[in-house]
């Protein structure tokens, strides 16, 4: 076995272990360990962060990112771990101040403007602040023309909704083209009304177009956690309302 080979061997080794650890490691372990735990802790506080992290390993696994919302709907925190170094960032649907924290901790502040998708008659953060407003509970179905399960899964959301007597609001992927979802909708003999597709990160972070179809679900007007990934029959669906909200 040439050099080569055993570097390439051991680096697949600790990269298995590393990925290992991190999964093991609660984001407060995480936060708690970094060099300037206390500068990180400061901005998450300020920042009105909820501490109800997801955790991600970035594209070459020696990345981590904790991804947690805010108790301002539509305000996000991204914390990014990296070589010693972190960048923590607060997003909104508009733009992203960021704050990155060397090695010795020192900070160096910017801010960003985002792109935004410019899409018609789209489902936007105050539209979604509107109906947490107006519905004690309920559902929040996305879905896309390219997943056929998605299609028939709105027939099941809908006999679902009304069996456990909840609202619920039908809503396509923001990353697809509406006149494809126009057509589709079209040949399976459903409405347009449920063209309009969501437009904030309120649901983006919250994984709704992670797989397709997806669910959220929100009680005592506050969306209660991530996303459901995946096509339900209307009783896994009944099963699933019923744990989370219904109880």
């Amino acid at each position: 076995m040439d050099k080569m080979r055993v570097f390439t061997f051991f680096l697949l080794l600790s990269t298995q272990l590393w990925a290992q650890n991190f999964l093991t490691l609660s984001a407060q372990k995480i936060i708690s360990h970094h060099k300037c735990h206390q500068e990180i802790d400061q901005y998450l506080k300020s920042w009105q962060s909820t501490f109800e992290f997801e955790k991600y390993l970035g594209d070459d696994l020696s990345e981590i990112k904790l991804i947690t919302p805010t108790k301002s709907l539509g305000k996000w925190i991204i914390a990014e771990f990296k070589n010693n170094q972190v960048k923590l960032s607060l997003r909104t649907d508009f733009d992203q101040l960021e704050v990155k924290l060397a090695k010795n901790c020192q900070k160096e502040i910017g801010l960003h403007k985002l792109k935004r998708r410019q899409q018609q008659d789209s489902f936007q953060k105050e539209d979604l602040a509107q109906l947490l407003q107006k519905n004690e509970k309920g559902m929040i179905y996305i879905w896309s023309p390219h997943m056929p399960l998605s299609i028939a899964g709105i027939k099941e959301i809908k006999k679902a909704a009304k069996k456990t007597k909840m609202p619920v609001t039908i809503l396509l992927d923001q990353n697809v083209s509406r006149e494809f979802a126009k057509k589709t909708l079209k040949s399976h003999g459903l409405s347009e009304s449920y063209l309009k597709s969501y437009n904030t990160i309120e649901l983006a972070l919250r994984g709704a177009s992670l797989h397709l179809p997806s669910v959220l679900l929100y009680k005592n007007h506050q969306i209660v956690r991530r996303a459901k990934p995946g096509h339900e029959y209307t009783w896994k669906f009944i099963q699933y309302i019923e744990k989370w909200v219904s109880k």
